[in-house]
Formats: structure tokens, C-alpha cells, sequence
């Protein structure tokens, strides 16, 4: 009995245990693929821009100041941003003769967001008098983002990202007669 059961066991494989065993190892690789994945996916981060304002600086060049929020709701991820551009399109009392004019804006703050949380940068845009100056009278401002950002899990991380954000257009005007930040919110959307 023992010879036979040796035998059995020495026995070579026969092309459906291959068969059985690369079935098994496919079915276990592509559950693992989507479980993965599912983890993984990245959240929908939403962006607002507030508390508009033009603090007081020592020359002659006026800084726009505003507050940029990001809403992380994903409660698994936590978000690196690897770079982030900021900039602000002006707009003189929607003439289509005036050419809008970009103007890079510095993010002042650090660039990691934990899980379902609200992320607040302090953004600066420095304009001087004369550019300002032709614009003042009514102008608008259009806030645009870019960003880089990936999404980590535990150790793990999604690939780079990239996030564009067009904020609603914000009147000028009443902010720059104010001398506190105006509670004014401009939401943002997929640019």
C-alpha cells in the first residue's frame, strides 16, 4: 500500500491540475487587482476660495490676498500635493477689448491634507499700482489652480495626479474698499 500511495504522490501533474492551479492564480490576482484599486480610488476634492482683501504693504504695489480651501471627504486617503499654481485672470468690465491678464499667485502654507478634512492656504497675488490702476474701476478676477497630488493609503500611493480648478468670477470693487476680508465664497469647479 505504501508503494502505491508514493506512487501517487510522485505522480506528474496532468494538464488539468495546471489548468485548475493558473485559474486559481488568475481569479486571486484580479480579486487583488480590484480590491486595490477600490482602496485606492481617489476622492472628488473640492475647492473655494475666500476672505478677499488688500492688506496695507510698505511700497507702492497692492497685494490681493485670499484664503484657498480644499475639501478631502474621502475617509481612507490622505492627499500630498507635490505642486501647486495658483493664478488670478483680471477682467476689466467684461470688454472683450481689454485681454485678460495672468497673474502668478505665491501659497504660503504646507502641501499634505489628512483624511476628511478642510485644507486652508493663505494665497498672495502682488500687483503693482500702475497694472492695478487700470483695472480698479470695475474689474473682475477669475482664480485658477493647478496642482499636483497624489493619494496615499497606509504606505501606499496612487499615481501623480492632475487637478484643474476655475473659481467663479469675483468683483473687485467692493473688496478693494473694504478694509477687512469680505465674506464673500467663490466655489470652484473642473476648470
Amino acid at each position: 500500500m505504501e508503494s502505491s500511495r508514493s506512487k501517487q504522490a510522485s505522480a506528474p501533474w496532468r494538464p488539468r491540475k495546471y489548468v485548475l492551479v493558473g485559474m486559481g492564480v488568475i481569479l486571486s490576482t484580479s480579486a487583488l487587482v480590484i480590491i486595490t484599486s477600490i482602496i485606492l480610488q481617489p476622492a472628488n476634492i473640492s475647492f473655494s476660495a475666500t476672505d478677499f482683501s488688500f492688506p496695507a504693504t510698505r511700497n507702492n504695489s497692492k497685494v490681493f490676498a485670499f484664503k484657498l480651501t480644499s475639501h478631502n471627504p474621502s475617509h481612507r486617503a490622505r492627499l500630498v500635493y507635490r505642486y501647486i499654481s495658483v493664478s488670478m485672470q483680471l477682467q476689466h468690465n467684461g470688454n472683450p477689448s481689454v485681454r485678460k491678464t495672468a497673474v502668478p499667485a505665491q501659497v504660503t502654507s504646507e502641501l499634505q491634507q489628512e483624511r476628511n478634512s478642510n485644507k486652508t492656504m493663505a494665497v498672495e497675488v502682488l500687483l503693482d499700482d500702475q497694472f492695478y490702476g487700470f483695472y480698479s474701476s470695475n474689474a473682475s478676477a477669475t482664480i485658477m489652480l493647478f496642482a499636483q497630488a497624489r493619494f496615499k493609503v497606509g504606505l501606499a500611493c496612487t499615481r501623480l495626479y492632475n487637478i484643474r480648478v476655475r473659481c467663479q468670477r469675483v468683483d473687485l470693487l467692493p473688496v478693494s474698499k473694504s478694509n477687512h476680508p469680505l465674506g464673500i465664497i467663490a466655489n470652484c469647479s473642473d476648470a
